[in-house]
Parts: C-alpha cells; structure tokens; sequence
C-alpha cells in the first residue's frame, strides 16, 4: 500500500507523516521504504553501463569548467548518460543493490561491486564539490 506524500491537506496520513517522521523509529520507515521501492520495481531490462572519464573530469578542472553546462566531471557525465535512459531500467537491480555498471575509460577493473562504488562515491563528490555550480 502506497500514500501520497505530496497531498498538502492537514488532514491527510502523508502530510500527517512527514510532519511527524521524526518520531518514526527508522525500523519502520525503513520497512515501508523497501515496500515501496519493491512495489515499484521494474523488471530487469538488461545491462546499463555507463563509462566515466577520469582524464576528462581532470581536465575539465584545470580548464576550470565548474558550471552545469560546461563541465565534464564525473557527476555530469553520469547524467548525461543516464537522463535519457527511461525511469523503468534505473528502477530495475541489475545485480544486489545495482542498477547500473560502472567503467573508468582507460583503466582496467571488474566491476565485482568495487568499481561502482568507487563511480558512486565520485558522482556524490562532484555533486557536493563547492566549486560545481548546479543551478
């Protein structure tokens, strides 16, 4: 069972919810979070990989291309790889927790998890950087 969480309405149970999710131990946000994520799961529609370019993001450092639309880091190269791809293929597990694979361009690595994560942990860092304008 889903709820509406956006409805506005005082009198609804999602507004109610997200007014008082601080008194909701996570145990039990966490069980309705994992029902709703597998409610909405769609079924595998094959492998999505995305290739990142290290040397790329470097460069576009030192040339000092911070904005949205002129840099190439990491975070960006990402996005422009999956936005076009539709919701349902990153609403499918591909492998565990995965929904897509990572490569570095011209490194070398199989990617048994440690190469995604080091992808994720790249992309989450050039989201946050200070010097990367998003909007």
């Amino acid at each position: 069972f889903l709820l509406d969480f956006t409805c506005d309405d005082i009198q609804s149970i999602g507004k109610w919810l997200r007014l008082h999710s601080y008194m909701i131990y996570k145990k039990i946000k966490n069980k309705f979070l994992t029902l709703a994520i597998e409610k909405t799961q769609s079924p595998s529609e094959g492998s999505t990989t995305i290739s990142l370019d290290n040397f790329l993001a470097s460069r576009s450092s030192q040339l000092g291309e911070n904005s949205v639309t002129n840099s190439r880091n990491i975070f960006v190269q990402a996005f422009r790889m999956l936005n076009h791809k539709p919701s349902e293929v990153l609403r499918s597990k591909l492998d565990g927790d995965r929904v897509f694979q990572v490569t570095f361009k011209g490194e070398s690595g199989s990617d048994a998890g440690g190469v995604f994560r080091e992808g994720m942990s790249r992309i989450v860092e050039d989201l946050f950087d200070t010097h990367f304008e998003l909007g």
